[in-house]
């Protein structure tokens, strides 16, 4: 039988064969452990709020996904609770893969000297240099020193950025300074249209010529400058359809990006399961086989493309 196999020094998924059946849960599971956030990011596509899980529930949730090989804590920004440390301690020793998604503007020396051996990596989300970024998120600054305070703790960083009108000219820059940090990665993302991108104008989102057109500008100068980090982009359509599953501080878990609103909940994505009453195993083994064969490609690399 072909395997699925995760190598955790670059990060990346590989197989050989791509029969959906042969694996019996995700390869990835983003966890919210919360939904509140102390930014206000114009585009955010999880501002809706939902009542936290406690200490206890979330202990029990990591019960329900034994056997997923890498996961996600992610929130709103996971660090506003109080007992943030207290989670990561319990799931790190649960799962062989703990990555933080995190704006990084409360991560002080204190906390990333503690995230160290505990998580594999940090994915924080910047959009561009000082005045974009506090447009779009606000408190560049105070991410800029929580980057630091990761690298310095000898944590990898990966920066991730939205592809937006305000910042597409200044994309540059922002590979400048993730060079600079040390970063390891730097990936662009289209934005989906889920809580606050809703309502962002569509005339404020890049279409996919110009940010082409971007990207092959991106590449030029990365050549030519030398940058180390990494850069990466990828764009939401069939391909990708519903291939992140995200379990809500609710426990109910959730495919997406699904771009057809006719078919959705309000929020671009699909009510798949819950993990009060079911394993993710279980959960896995009835998903649709599209969702199925969209996250397989995207974790193994498929429909993320290299600048």
């Amino acid at each position: 039988m072909q395997k699925v196999n995760f190598n955790i020094k670059t990060q990346d998924f590989s197989h050989t064969d791509k029969m959906v059946d042969e694996i019996k849960q995700p390869l990835s599971l983003t966890v919210q452990i919360t939904r509140r956030c102390n930014l206000c990011c114009k585009w955010c596509s999880e501002a809706k709020q939902i009542k936290e899980s406690t200490l206890g529930e979330l202990k029990f949730l990591a019960d329900q996904i034994k056997g997923v090989g890498r996961v996600y804590i992610s929130g709103g920004e996971p660090l506003v609770r109080k007992d943030f440390m207290k989670i990561i301690e319990y799931y790190s020793k649960r799962f062989k893969v703990l990555a933080l998604l995190t704006n990084a503007t409360s991560m002080d020396e204190k906390t990333a000297e503690f995230l160290k051996g505990k998580i594999k990596y940090a994915k924080v989300g910047l959009d561009g240099p000082r005045a974009i970024n506090n447009f779009t998120r606000g408190n560049y600054d105070k991410a800029i020193k929580g980057i630091r305070n990761l690298i310095n703790a000898g944590i990898d960083v990966s920066i991730s950025a939205m592809f937006l009108k305000s910042n597409l000219p200044y994309l540059d820059k922002l590979a400048q300074v993730a060079d600079t940090l040390g970063a390891k990665q730097l990936k662009l993302i289209e934005p989906v249209r889920r809580g606050r991108s809703f309502d962002y104008s569509k005339s404020l989102i890049p279409g996919k010529l110009e940010i082409m057109n971007r990207v092959k500008e991106l590449k030029e100068l990365k050549n030519k400058l030398g940058w180390q980090t990494e850069i990466e982009y990828t764009f939401w359509d069939n391909k990708t359809k519903g291939y992140s599953l995200l379990a809500y501080p609710n426990f109910e878990v959730h495919a997406w990006p699904i771009l057809d609103t006719k078919v959705t909940s309000d929020d671009a994505s699909v009510l798949v399961g819950n993990l009060r009453e079911q394993t993710i195993q279980e959960i896995w083994s009835n998903l649709p086989a599209e969702f199925k064969k969209s996250h397989i490609a995207k974790y193994t690399g498929a429909t993320m493309h290299k600048v």
